[in-house]
């Protein structure tokens, strides 16, 4: 079999997030993968690609020329994508949507989203924002049968944590759009860790680990900011250790307690995983957060706000704490409560790594798809 991988974009580091571990996982149970992208900005990319304006992707010849029967498509269920998804069906391929999901596609579930509007800076910020709530509004009014055409097309669908699942056909049984068709074509696959966390671990430290983009207005920084402000005037035992782009936002907090390093290369980062007990991520959204699935597989516990897939990979408080809300009281709450947990033995990091490192690795996940296309 030979399956073409359909994602906008091609970046750096793309290989060790989860359509580069995909791939991978395919490759090392014998099915041949190639990308096709509208932009490759990696040039060292290490899987065969081709690079196509979306205009080309309108064109049935090009799916026909293809050496593939089958195409997966990172396409979040934008509208933008439904010719092409719709073009590769009629071409004959087999078509496989991956949302990369909360699926908090329009009301009532986008009311999440609102929690940003309280950190607008400037604005720029203001307008986007405003632009991003029309569109969650439009997709459960007069754009919602462009919203869902994905769902009648593809042969399969796919999605990362039971939540969205749920939250998917919450947001089509209120739009009065509930279909045993497209339930029997869902699929919950959660995505894969690089290989370089499966190792057991071998010794845990009393660090608390908090790795995002900082940049990213939904990893709610301004929060965790508070957080560990008001921790370190409780417990001065535990240590956080932040990473990612724009950690300088922390600077002033840095003491020995508080250690800030920039974004570190992918080889390097997975020891500090390995040494930290807690992994911390006080987001107000994600689809499916990789670095928590890679906390988890090095046997930390998570700390996070309630999102689908930290109640997925807590796997009711087995490795992990769930906060009530997204404010740094609830995050700080839910931290000591965790901190505690460690603390009467509750946990075992060896267990949390074998549990999530059988269920994460990659081959395993690459089977799961396999499954999911024959069946």
């Amino acid at each position: 079999m030979k399956i073409g991988i359909f994602i906008e974009k091609i970046e750096k580091d793309l290989e060790y997030k989860d359509p580069g571990q995909i791939a991978k996982g395919l490759e090392e149970i014998g099915t041949e993968v190639f990308f096709i992208t509208t932009q490759n900005n990696h040039k060292g990319f290490i899987f065969p690609s081709i690079e196509v304006s979306l205009k080309k992707l309108e064109e049935e010849k090009f799916y026909q020329k293809l050496d593939c029967k089958v195409i997966l498509f990172y396409s979040h269920l934008s509208i933008r994508f439904n010719k092409i998804i719709e073009i590769a069906k009629k071409s004959g391929k087999n078509v496989i949507i991956k949302l990369d999901s909360d699926c908090r596609f329009g009301y009532p579930l986008f009311i999440s989203r609102l929690r940003g509007f309280f950190y607008i800076k400037n604005f720029k910020e203001l307008v986007e924002y405003v632009s991003w709530l029309f569109r969650y509004i439009a997709f459960g009014t007069f754009l919602l049968e462009e919203k869902i055409k994905q769902l009648y097309i593809a042969d399969k669908v796919i999605i990362e944590s039971p939540q969205a699942f749920i939250n998917l056909f919450t947001f089509l049984s209120h739009h009065n759009k509930l279909d045993l068709s497209i339930l029997d074509k869902c699929y919950v696959i959660p995505n894969p860790v690089d290989a370089v966390f499966m190792k057991p671990p071998i010794k845990k430290e009393n660090i608390i680990l908090c790795a995002a983009d900082w940049r990213n207005r939904a990893k709610n920084r301004e929060n965790l900011f508070k957080l560990i402000k008001e921790f370190l005037k409780i417990r001065n035992d535990w240590q956080f250790l932040i990473i990612g782009n724009e950690s300088k936002y922390f600077h002033s907090l840095r003491n020995e307690k508080v250690i800030i390093k920039d974004k570190i290369p992918h080889h390097e980062i997975a020891e500090y995983f390995f040494k930290a007990k807690i992994f911390l991520l006080p987001s107000f959204w994600e689809g499916f957060n990789i670095s928590a699935a890679e906390a988890v597989c090095a046997g930390c516990s998570i700390v996070g706000t309630p999102l689908e897939c930290l109640f997925y990979l807590s796997n009711n408080n087995f490795s992990g704490t769930i906060s009530y809300g997204f404010d740094y009281k609830s995050l700080l709450s839910a931290l000591l409560i965790d901190i505690n947990k460690w603390e009467k033995g509750f946990y075992d990091y060896l267990s949390i790594s074998n549990y999530w490192q059988n269920i994460l690795n990659r081959k395993k996940i690459a089977k799961m798809i396999i499954e999911m296309i024959k069946n």
